[in-house]
């Protein structure tokens, strides 16, 4: 694995968006089991398997709705979360000067200054 020299960045208005998208996706309800009148060994076939795959379908249909929820609602937290952090990072960033130094001569520790001066 090689490491790369692009900083991580995260869209949190996008990334909110698209856990509201997730949140809001309608999901198909599956059709009702045709159940057969006839008494044909077919039709008692079906009628005793097809409401199995029916309800297995649903039960399906439903997790997958409730696990896309979940994650839309993670999106919306982890957005809120890297919004809250930048801007209180953006804060703390602000009570310090940043200078540029003065050609070679100053080190690094001397060209910031935190919010006493020092």
């Amino acid at each position: 694995m090689t490491a790369s020299n692009n900083p991580v960045t995260v869209d949190a208005t996008a990334l909110e968006a698209a856990g509201e998208k997730l949140r809001i996706l309608d999901f198909p309800s599956p059709p009702k089991p045709p159940i057969s009148l006839a008494s044909d060994y077919a039709a008692l076939a079906n009628n005793e398997v097809l409401p199995h795959i029916y309800f297995a379908v649903r039960d399906v249909l439903a997790n997958a709705k409730a696990a896309l929820d979940q994650l839309g609602a993670n999106m919306v937290a982890a957005a809120n979360a890297y919004s809250h952090t930048d801007q209180t990072l953006g804060v703390q960033l602000s009570r310090f000067k940043f200078q540029v130094p003065e050609s070679n001569s100053a080190t690094s520790g001397e060209s910031l200054q935190g919010p006493e001066g020092k």
